[in-house]
């Protein structure tokens, strides 16, 4: 399925069910996530931001892999992506407040 249709980072509707799913389950933060989710995650947060790149040498995962997770993270709204000097960055999810 993941090959006709992978995960999309920026779905409305994946964000809203994920959302709702893990605060059902009384998840928030890195609670609830896998073993690779959970590598990923705390090296983002040890690092405060890393490339794509770096991320995927890091962890020594795939890059097909890194945007099926990440998709997950953004659906959580856990982690986000940015790009800084043409460069792809990964951090974590920082709520703004007014």
């Amino acid at each position: 399925m993941y090959e006709t249709n992978p995960p999309k980072a920026c779905d409305p509707m994946a964000v809203s069910s994920a959302l709702s799913v893990r605060k059902q389950l009384g998840q928030s933060g890195s609670s609830g996530l896998t073993e690779l989710q959970q590598k990923i995650y705390s090296t983002i947060e040890k690092h405060g931001k890393i490339t794509k790149e770096d991320l995927i040498k890091t962890l020594n995962v795939k890059p097909e892999q890194l945007e099926q997770e990440f998709a997950f993270f953004r659906h959580c709204e856990l982690l986000r992506a940015f790009r800084e000097d043409g460069k792809i960055y990964f951090t974590k999810w920082e709520t703004k407040s007014a």
